[in-house]
């Protein structure tokens, strides 16, 4: 586990103050709210999945392949969501989904639980949080090449595939307890076990085809979800406790919104982690005068991020100083 200095830890995050009566009832979770985002993303899946199936290997499978893709990325979203233990009332089913959405991204299912639990902790303070996606000076090659999730998805399998054999990987030895690691190795031997299944249909199929629905999605698809991801912390400032400077939030359309599970209130989601993903916009709006503007839509955010990541190149200490700017 993380060896965190006393100073540290003593720290508190600045929050936006929203009335007891309010925040108790934003707090209130429910199933159906849940079983709605999740229900229609996996209907959709199923048929983008059926009807590429139908069209493959003709060019016409194609667009509804990067499309099938696009959707398929979207787990990330939703593990990230259900590791909160926020979407569903019913603790079993943000399991159950937890698991299946980790898993479609062959991440570590334990690791992932402890090492979000830590960004939250210690959102974009240095050598603390676990998911700071650029370090500056920031490389554009990684940048560039995480569209595809070349350099992060390699990263997830290795780390999965050398817990399914019992050995620890660095990440597992800062953020997750000695207490865990039986179920670590456990889960990861699962997730592998799935994964050899479906490339074992591959072979006695002779066809790619379980391969294109099932391993490949989150390369092909992933560029509108790691847009939507890159820009919640990057180009902003760091070792600060306070999210309106370091978490950026985004106004985006239905669509994006539904793909992101309404994680574009990121701001206040940080603020308040524990509040249902359906009732983010109802909090932003609530706390809205104590945070900075929001950008309105993923072209917006990145001329605003671009810049500072070319300027961060020359100058490491620069940010964007989003609480100066309100």
């Amino acid at each position: 586990m993380l060896d965190i200095p006393s100073n540290i830890k003593k720290r508190e995050w600045y929050k936006t103050p929203v009335p007891k009566k309010e925040l108790r009832e934003l707090m209130k979770r429910d199933n159906w709210h849940g079983i709605t985002y999740v229900g229609i993303w996996f209907v959709l899946l199923i048929l983008l999945g059926f009807f590429a199936s139908i069209l493959y290997p003709s060019l016409l499978s194609i667009p509804i392949f990067f499309l099938y893709g696009v959707f398929y990325s979207a787990s990330n979203a939703r593990w990230h969501e259900c590791s909160h233990g926020t979407p569903f009332k019913t603790q079993w089913i943000n399991e159950f989904v937890f698991f299946i959405a980790t898993a479609m991204e062959f991440r570590d299912v334990v690791v992932s639980r402890w090492s979000h639990s830590a960004h939250h902790s210690y959102t974009m303070i240095n050598s603390f949080d676990p998911e700071i996606l650029l370090k500056r000076p920031p490389s554009f090659w990684v940048v560039s090449l995480n569209f595809f999730n070349i350099v992060s998805g390699p990263k997830q399998i290795k780390k999965t595939i050398l817990h399914a054999l019992g050995k620890l990987s660095e990440s597992a030895k800062k953020h997750v307890p000695k207490s865990e690691y039986k179920r670590m190795f456990w889960m990861a031997r699962l997730v592998v076990f799935l994964y050899s299944i479906i490339i074992g249909l591959a072979i006695l199929t002779n066809s790619l085809l379980p391969i294109w629905l099932f391993i490949l999605p989150r390369f092909y698809g992933g560029l509108i979800q790691w847009a939507m991801i890159l820009l919640q912390h990057s180009g902003l400032n760091e070792d600060v406790w306070d999210h309106r400077q370091n978490s950026r939030t985004l106004i985006l359309n239905p669509f994006f919104d539904f793909l992101y599970m309404t994680m574009q209130y990121h701001t206040a989601h940080h603020m308040y982690p524990n509040i249902p993903f359906h009732k983010l916009k109802k909090l932003n709006e609530l706390i809205q005068y104590d945070l900075p503007e929001p950008n309105h839509g993923i072209i917006d955010g990145f001329r605003e991020m671009i810049p500072a990541l070319i300027k961060q190149r020359k100058d490491p200490n620069y940010y964007i100083d989003k609480v100066k700017e309100m």
